[in-house]
């Protein structure tokens, strides 16, 4: 069963790139937990927004840094409260019966773009989440939902904004990605 029956819209969210985005703009001074506290209760207004909602986790290692060794190395390994948070977090949306996608050595947008070729059927699909290389799922019934951070606002891209963001189609962002490189993956152009 596809869910074709069942679907007209699908959340498709980065856990990662939420709750990141969440740890990093906690004051320091925050409750233990706050970051996945606010990363569930946005996984929760999310699931009252669409029909379905996949939470899409990175399964290190990644087989890109098997091809590329520098991949990613310029970042900083995360500290023990965050991964503690984390943990917890993995827990909770388990406990509160999330779909979960995931698969050995591949990250979230890879998981993500899977699922968008295979739910090209549905309506509605609405992928949370940043990442520039998601940008080439953007298509009529696919959008990207970038939540705010600090001052800038959230954003919905569909073509048009991608185009305008970008200066060329989601179809077109491969081969844009491979000429300009990607500076917070540390991948040269």
């Amino acid at each position: 069963d596809t869910g074709a029956s069942l679907y007209q819209s699908i959340g498709l969210v980065d856990l990662s790139y939420l709750f990141k985005r969440n740890y990093m703009g906690m004051p320091r001074d925050s409750e233990p937990g706050a970051a996945a506290q606010a990363t569930l209760d946005q996984l929760a207004g999310i699931r009252e927004s669409v029909d379905h909602v996949i939470v899409c986790c990175d399964s290190p290692p990644y087989r890109r840094k098997a091809l590329f060794a520098d991949y990613k190395a310029q970042r900083e390994r995360p500290d023990d409260a965050e991964v503690s948070q984390k943990r917890w977090l993995m827990d909770r949306i388990q406990k509160d019966g999330y779909q979960i996608a995931r698969a050995k050595g591949f990250e979230a947008d890879d998981i993500i773009f899977t699922l968008c070729k295979a739910y090209h059927w549905c309506q509605d699909v609405r992928i949370v989440a940043s990442d520039k290389d998601l940008a080439q799922c953007v298509g009529y019934c696919v959008r990207m939902f970038v939540p705010a951070v600090g001052t800038r606002p959230a954003e919905i891209r569909g073509v048009e904004e991608i185009v305008a963001k970008f200066g060329v189609t989601p179809d077109r962002m491969p081969l844009w990605l491979a000429l300009c490189g990607d500076s917070s993956d540390n991948i040269p152009g």
